[in-house]
C-alpha cells in the first residue's frame, strides 16, 4: 500500500486527458528536468515527446540494492504505441499500487485494507503477495532513530573520552610548566591571570578539534546514510549542526580545563621553590 500522492513533490499526477510522463526526483536531478519540460523517449527506431507532468519520490522500500532509481512513469497505452504493439488485449500486471482515500492511514487501517483485497482475490483462486508500505514506513524510520540514538551515546562517550584526556594533558601541563608559573607569580600575575591562560589553551586545543572534526562528521553523514537500503540523498546536515558542536566543544574543553586551571592558579611561589 502506497499513498503516491504524498510522493509528488511537483506538479499533478496522470491522466487519460492530459498526455505526458512522471519521472522520478532522481532522474529529475540527473537532467535537471522540471515539471513542464519536454522529454524524447526513444524505443529502437521510434521516439516520441511528451511533456513532463510531475516529478516524484520513489519510495524507498520499492527500491531493492542495486535497481536504477531514474524512472519514467506514463500510461501503458503510451508505451505499447511507442514500441508499435498490438493495443488489443488486456495486459497482465505484475505489480499493482492501492491508494487509499486517507492521507495518512495506519497500519492497522492499511492491514485490514490488504485483508479485504486477500480474500477477495482468494475467493477467485488469485495468490499474491502484499506489502505494507506504511509498516514498512514506520520500521525504517525507528531502525533509523535507533541507530541516531547508538550514534548520540557514542558521540557522549568520545566527548567524555576527550575531556578526560583534556584533563589529563592540561594536569601534566601544570605540573612540568611549574617553573614558569612560578615565573608569572614572581613578576606579580594573579590568579585570574594563570586561570585564564591555561583556560585559554583548553578551549585553544577544542577548537582545533572542532576544525578537524567538522568535515570529518559530515564526510560520515554521508558514509552512514549511502550504507542504509532506502536510496535517497543523504540526511540534511545543517547549519545549527557545526554551531551547536562548536557550543558544545566551549562547554567540554572549560568544565575539562577548570580544575587543572584552578590547580595552576593556587601554586605559590615557595611551593614552587621547594619543588624545585
Amino acid at each position: 500500500m502506497d499513498e503516491m500522492a504524498s510522493n509528488f513533490l511537483a506538479g499533478t499526477s496522470l491522466t487519460n486527458d492530459v498526455p505526458g510522463v512522471i519521472i522520478s526526483s532522481a532522474m529529475a536531478q540527473a537532467g535537471n528536468y522540471t515539471v513542464g519540460d519536454e522529454l524524447t523517449l526513444r524505443v529502437g527506431e521510434n521516439s516520441a515527446t511528451y511533456p513532463v507532468l510531475s516529478i516524484f519520490e520513489l519510495p524507498p522500500t520499492l527500491v531493492s540494492e542495486g535497481d536504477p532509481t531514474d524512472i519514467v512513469g506514463m500510461f501503458w497505452q503510451a508505451l505499447a504505441q511507442l514500441e508499435d504493439r498490438d493495443l488489443d488485449g488486456e495486459p497482465i500486471p505484475s505489480r499493482l499500487f492501492v491508494q487509499l482515500n486517507n492521507p495518512d492511514p495506519t497500519v492497522p487501517e492499511v492491514d485490514q485494507v490488504i485483508d479485504r483485497i486477500s480474500e477477495t482475490l482468494l475467493q477467485a483462486r488469485i495468490t499474491a503477495t502484499y506489502t505494507n508500505e506504511v509498516s514498512s514506513a514506520e520500521k525504517a524510520a525507528q531502525q533509523i532513530l535507533a541507530f541516531g540514538l547508538i550514534l548520540n551515546i557514542a558521540a557522549g562517550v568520545m566527548a567524555a573520552v576527550g575531556a578526560v584526556g583534556l584533563l589529563a594533558a592540561l594536569s601534566m601541563s601544570v605540573f612540568e610548566r611549574q617553573k614558569e608559573i612560578g615565573v608569572m607569580r614572581a613578576i606579580g600575575a594573579g590568579s585570574v591571570t594563570i586561570v585564564s591562560q591555561f583556560l585559554f589553551e583548553g578551549v585553544l586545543v577544542g577548537l582545533v578539534a572542532w576544525v578537524v572534526g567538522v568535515p570529518l562528521s559530515y564526510l560520515l553523514n554521508r558514509g552512514l546514510w549511502s550504507a542504509f537500503p532506502y536510496g535517497g540523498d543523504a540526511i540534511e546536515y545543517p547549519l545549527t549542526s557545526p554551531i551547536l558542536g562548536l557550543i558544545g566543544m566551549v562547554v567540554i574543553a572549560t568544565i575539562a580545563s577548570l580544575w587543572p586551571s584552578i590547580s595552576a592558579a593556587r601554586k605559590t611561589v615557595s611551593e614552587i621553590i621547594r619543588y624545585q
